[in-house]
């Protein structure tokens, strides 16, 4: 399965890039993930996805996986989410307001800090972990895929094969910063293109 949100080519001329497609129709997962230094945290399954399932997210999964992290890490923690409407659910803020250390240490649409709205180069797990989660669980036999608890397996095992990255993560990081530094360059402006 190829989803062009997690694939980038940047180039002056048409670069012509083809690439085949597995089109999964009969049945999806939603799945939460997040990344904290070397760390990703996750991966955990929604049945569905709606304020009230996000928001118990946040309240139970996400908050015992930040108590097993050293409090040091977690005090610099701003906390990301894109805009997707279970995100801005007016109950998830007002969460995200009273947990965060005085609410203003969380990044989103409706949040203390505002995120450019369409803008995954900026996040890691837009222009990272997705693309690279996605290849390994689909490679060449995604079509083979015949059951919801067949995906989670594969699932499952490409985020431990990915947290065993840590060459990768670290260069995640460097991107990270750089990435921020060529916007605070362009004062906010469009960048057309980072640096890989």
């Amino acid at each position: 399965m190829f989803n062009i949100h997690n694939a980038h080519y940047w180039t002056d001329a048409n670069p012509r890039v083809v690439r085949p497609d597995h089109f999964q129709t009969r049945f999806s997962v939603n799945v939460w993930a997040g990344i904290l230094g070397n760390r990703i945290l996750g991966p955990v399954f929604l049945d569905r996805l709606n304020a009230d399932t996000y928001l118990r997210l946040l309240q139970t999964r996400v908050r015992r996986m930040l108590e097993r992290i050293p409090l040091e890490e977690v005090r610099g923690l701003l906390f990301q989410h894109d805009g997707a409407p279970p995100h801005f659910a007016l109950s998830v803020r007002e969460f995200l307001n009273g947990v965060w250390y005085g609410g203003d240490r969380w990044i989103g649409r409706g949040g203390p800090v505002p995120w450019p709205p369409r803008s995954p180069d900026l996040t890691p797990l837009d222009f990272f972990l997705w693309g690279r989660v996605k290849d390994l669980v689909y490679g060449q036999t995604g079509h083979d895929i015949r059951s919801v608890e067949e995906l989670k397996r594969r699932i499952k095992r490409a985020f431990r094969q990915v947290k065993n990255e840590t060459d990768t993560l670290n260069k995640v990081k460097r991107h990270v910063r750089k990435r921020a530094f060529i916007c605070v360059q362009s004062e906010g402006g469009l960048v057309q293109q980072f640096c890989r």
